[in-house]
């Protein structure tokens, strides 16, 4: 059973959320009328995620979520708001995992909770759990960085700023994430690159680069790494988009494979010693690199990536894509979606692209045969070596 704490200093509120939950069984609820009641229970217990208003007197929404980051990192932390201001929001952004605008109907927060506690049961190990947990931003190339802040300075056209964005799966999550928070309170998800941008608008966006600094500071792994990471993922969301090209899911699919080895950032950035394991493992059985994590952290970077995008509020189809990218056989009834043209476009690029970060993961071909599209996979490779191509000039660009 999940044990979720919600935090509101107004009792009728909380009062309300009792009386609507009590029909719901999968989770127990337990709730504090302020953030130091909230403290004291969580020295007594054991939490799965905290649900808890931002503006509340005395500590407040933020003061608390930062004290739990930094005591109780694996706990979900979710912020329920009725300040939906940009610059307020932005620092609930920084400390929780997902931040939902007021009013937010019980049925909807209670599958929210559903989700994240189903995310959760992606890794298995705690530890790695813990960590996920502690992330506030994902590690993002200081050469993007910089051509983002100069061409955003400069008042750069919208497509310069796109083709920045789109070549960096770490700043691509992190705007992804602000868009589909409620600090901009957008009635549907967003699930590409294109919108999201367009919706934040140029000023919008400078204010999230500036006030986050999602982008600045060195990335701790090594250069070659770091780049052979971005070229393997802006080739498999290449591959994807021609996959899926005359469709409406085009840029979701670009989107979904740009962001299918985020986990593999966390790796190499925030685990050195499990990253070099990993590297070893690989170089002396030959394993593929995810079946490697497996055996040495009982879960890969797909389900971190996934869990940590779940957690982030992006769209479910690109969540599910990104965590079981590796493993498409989980998914029931399998058809041709994000998932299935992630596997086969991640697997492709694999074949034709240079130093790709997965090595020997291949096309499961039973899923193919599932799926009914074998009979494309050679029209397909072709393709994805003319994408090879015209990825690696964007490179020496």
């Amino acid at each position: 059973m999940r044990k979720v704490l919600f935090v509101d200093d107004d009792k009728n509120l909380l009062d309300a959320l009792a009386r609507g939950l009590k029909g719901v069984s999968s989770f127990q609820a337990t709730f504090a009328t302020s953030g130091q009641d909230a403290l004291a229970l969580l020295e007594g217990n054991t939490f799965d995620v905290i649900v808890t208003d931002m503006k509340m007197s005395g500590m407040d929404g933020v003061a608390l979520l930062v004290k739990i980051k930094e005591k109780h990192p694996s706990l979900v932390r979710i912020v329920p708001s009725g300040h939906a201001e940009f610059e307020s929001g932005l620092r609930a952004l920084a400390i929780s995992h997902q931040y939902l605008q007021k009013p937010c109907p019980t049925e909807k927060l209670v599958e929210v909770i559903h989700r994240t506690c189903h995310l959760q049961a992606l890794l298995v190990d705690d530890t790695v759990r813990k960590l996920v947990g502690q992330i506030g931003r994902l590690p993002a190339l200081p050469r993007t960085y910089g051509e983002l802040s100069r061409a955003l300075a400069a008042d750069a056209p919208f497509s310069t700023v796109k083709g920045i964005v789109e070549k960096d799966p770490a700043v691509c999550a992190k705007i992804l994430q602000v868009v589909n928070s409620a600090v901009l309170g957008l009635p549907r998800r967003v699930a590409n690159v294109q919108n999201a941008i367009s919706c934040l608008g140029t000023n919008m966006l400078r204010n999230v680069v500036l006030s986050t600094e999602v982008f600045s500071g060195p990335a701790p792994a090594g250069r070659k790494v770091i780049d052979a990471l971005q070229a393997h993922s802006m080739l498999t969301a290449s591959i994807a988009r021609q996959m899926m090209a005359g469709t409406h899911l085009a840029d979701d699919a670009f989107t979904a494979g740009l962001l299918h080895d985020l986990g593999r950032l966390i790796i190499v950035n925030q685990m050195p010693k499990v990253s070099a394991d990993v590297e070893a493992a690989v170089k002396k059985g030959g394993t593929p690199t995810y079946r490697a994590e497996e055996q040495v952290l009982r879960t890969s970077h797909a389900e971190i990536g996934g869990y940590l995008l779940g957690l982030w509020g992006l769209p479910y189809p690109v969540v599910e894509a990104v965590a079981n990218h590796h493993h498409p056989e989980r998914i029931a009834a399998p058809r041709f979606d994000l998932l299935a043209v992630v596997h086969i476009a991640e697997a492709l690029a694999n074949e034709v692209g240079p130093g790709a970060a997965e090595k020997g993961a291949a096309v499961d071909t039973i899923y193919l045969e599932e799926l009914g599209v074998t009979n494309k996979l050679d029209g397909w490779r072709a393709m994805a070596e003319v994408q090879a191509e015209a990825v690696a000039a964007i490179g020496a660009a």
